[in-house]
């Protein structure tokens, strides 16, 4: 599944972080897609520590694509691996590897 939007600059993706639900996924240097706007229906793809899709970015588009076969009914999900200066997002995905948090992996020592 591709996920489709409004192509926008990080500036602009860095404005509408501001918006209740956010949507706007990285495709590259200063390359973003805001699935709000023209999304393909992927932007409401749930995270889990777990998940049943892994994405790909190739000339600044977005796939998901399958690990496994996936059952009718089965709810998609991809592991968001939040970057940068974010907080730290907690997760309440139920997996039995769940790390606690969305974000990618840090050094907890600091």
């Amino acid at each position: 599944m591709e996920y489709t939007g409004e192509r926008i600059d990080h500036d602009e993706a860095w404005r509408r972080r501001l918006r209740p639900q956010i949507y706007v996924f990285l495709a590259g240097p200063n390359r973003a897609i805001d699935g709000a706007i023209g999304g393909s229906g992927a932007e409401f793809v749930n995270h889990s520590c777990n998940p049943n899709l892994y994405t790909r970015v190739r000339n600044g588009r977005i796939w998901f694509i399958s690990r496994r076969r996936i059952e009718a009914g089965e709810e998609l999900l991809i592991d968001y691996w939040i970057t940068g200066s974010d907080p730290v997002y907690p997760c309440f995905c139920g997996a039995a590897n769940c790390r606690g948090y969305m974000n990618q992996p840090f050094d907890q020592t600091l």
